[in-house]
C-alpha cells in the first residue's frame, strides 16, 4: 500500500459517532465503511480475558447511516460500533452460514440489531441479528453517482430485511 493509499484509507475512519447497542430492539443499518480491531480497554488499562489472560480485542464497526443529529449541522451520518466477543461471533456466523466473505475494501449493507438485549448492566447482549449485503456492480453506480441506497424497513428485531 502506498504513502497516498494509507492516508485516504486513514481518512475514511475519522469522524463519526459511537452508538451503543444494548436493549432489545436497538438497530443500526448502513454501508459499512471499515472494521478495525483494537484492544480492549478500560479507564486508559488492558481489559485482559479472564481464561487466557490476555488482552481483549473488539472491533471498532464504521458505517456511513441515514442518521442525523438535528442539534449537530456538521453530522454526516458516520456511526461507530464497538463489537464485543458476542457480537463478532454473531457476524462471523451470518457470514459463514450465508456463504458471504467481506471484501477487501469492505463496501456492502449491513444490519446489527439486538435480539434479545442484556439482562442486567454488566452483562452482554444474549442474542443479536446480522444481515450483509455485498456490494454490487448497482452499488459501485450508485456511489459513483452520488446517490444512496435506499433503506428498507422491518422489525428492529429481524436485520436480514434491512439490507
Amino acid at each position: 500500500m502506498s504513502f497516498a493509499d494509507s492516508i485516504n484509507d486513514q481518512a475514511q475512519r475519522l469522524g463519526g459517532k459511537w452508538v451503543k447497542l444494548a436493549e432489545t430492539g436497538d438497530t443500526i443499518v448502513g454501508d459499512l465503511v471499515d472494521i478495525e480491531e483494537r484492544v480492549k480497554s478500560f479507564d486508559g488499562e488492558v481489559v485482559l480475558s479472564r481464561k487466557s489472560g490476555l488482552p481483549r480485542t473488539e472491533w471498532v464497526i464504521t458505517l456511513a447511516t441515514d442518521l442525523r443529529d438535528p442539534g449537530d449541522a456538521t453530522d454526516d451520518g458516520v456511526r461507530k460500533v464497538a463489537a464485543a466477543e458476542s457480537l463478532q461471533r454473531a457476524i462471523k456466523a451470518h457470514l459463514r452460514d450465508s456463504g458471504q466473505r467481506f471484501p477487501s475494501s469492505w463496501g456492502g449493507r449491513m444490519a446489527i440489531a439486538v435480539k434479545v438485549g442484556r439482562p442486567s448492566p454488566t452483562s452482554q447482549v444474549e442474542e443479536w441479528s446480522i444481515a450483509y449485503r455485498a456490494p454490487t456492480g448497482a452499488d459501485a453506480l450508485n456511489a459513483q453517482l452520488d446517490q444512496p441506497v435506499p433503506t428498507p424497513t422491518a422489525p428492529a428485531v429481524d436485520a436480514s430485511a434491512l439490507v
